[in-house]
């Protein structure tokens, strides 16, 4: 609907797209789209932050959230309030950060725990999409620990 690998936006699934931080002509390409929201996790604090984004996103009729995820305030509870977000958003939803891994590991924890993968199907699913987080090892082992604390019944 909405993937443009040009400008670096990657569909999930139907509803659900992730990015990367996006330039200023690419946000307002993206928000003549079918979008309906936009979850960004950048910590207003990281070089690059558009503090402006959520102004132009509700001018054009677009929900827009901002819930902060940084490696170092990585928490269950925060897990778990981003996707309670997800929950909540309108479709179809763009998740973005600075170079779209926070967003694919919180797309990927909400895939998962919402349509309830074992943890194999997560990571053949992990795999089909191209999501490393070895390479960040705080978001592997919160990502591997989520899933083995998430109530499953």
């Amino acid at each position: 609907m909405i993937e443009s690998p040009e400008i670096g936006i990657q569909t999930i699934n139907s509803n659900i797209y992730i990015s990367g931080q996006l330039s200023d002509a690419q946000f307002q390409t993206v928000l003549n789209t079918s979008l309906s929201s936009v979850l960004c996790l950048r910590c207003a604090q990281e070089q690059g932050f558009k503090a402006e984004e959520k102004r132009q996103a509700t001018a054009h009729g677009i929900a827009y959230s901002h819930r902060p995820i940084s490696a170092d305030a990585l928490t269950y509870a925060v897990i778990t309030q981003t996707l309670q977000e997800i929950d909540r958003l309108p479709r179809p939803l763009l998740i973005s950060c600075r170079s779209a891994f926070r967003a694919g590991f919180i797309a990927l924890l909400y895939l998962s725990t919402r349509n309830r993968l074992t943890m194999c199907e997560t990571q053949s699913l992990q795999q089909r999409l191209g999501f490393d987080f070895s390479r960040k090892p705080t978001f592997q082992q919160w990502f591997e620990q989520y899933l083995m604390q998430y109530p499953l019944g």
